[in-house]
């Protein structure tokens, strides 16, 4: 095999390594909009030891959720060890006109965990949501108003 072949190749198996572990960075974005992370960089740009203290959270396991988020495009790390947003980021903050924050907890809140019975979806064409929570999305929502409300949003 070529070395450009074999280059090839490894640009496949990384593809494929991205899609299979994209949910690491859906839930690293869930978890940097709970905890408010692009608001307290809307001003400034913080290292991970003084965010998890705003956030009230470790700074290690935090520091690797930034750094996967900066490979995903949404922080950028400078030579210091602050991060600060980049124009996507700035969609997860809560007070710009077209944030992401509401959707982002909503399809990584209820909606999300449904994809784990997709097979069971595929297999009997059945919703995967119902066979999850045992009942249809809109009565789901109808009992978990929090989540309602992020739908509605």
């Amino acid at each position: 095999m070529s070395q450009q072949d074999l280059m090839h190749e490894a640009a496949l198996q990384q593809s494929i390594g991205q899609m299979a572990t994209g949910y690491w960075t859906a839930q690293s974005l869930r978890v940097a909009v709970k905890l408010g992370i692009a608001d307290y960089l809307k001003e400034n740009s913080l290292s991970a030891e003084s965010l998890a203290e705003k956030a009230q959270v470790q700074s290690e396991p935090l520091y690797r959720v930034l750094r996967a988020l900066s490979s995903a495009g949404l922080f950028e790390e400078d030579r210091q060890g602050n991060f600060s947003l980049t124009e996507s980021g700035q969609l997860l903050r809560e007070d710009h006109p077209r944030t992401q924050r509401n959707f982002i907890l909503m399809i990584t809140g209820g909606f999300y965990r449904a994809w784990e019975n997709l097979e069971y979806a595929v297999r009997t064409g059945n919703p995967a949501f119902d066979e999850t929570y045992g009942m249809p999305a809109f009565d789901y929502l109808a009992k978990h108003p929090e989540e309602a409300k992020l739908f509605d949003a």
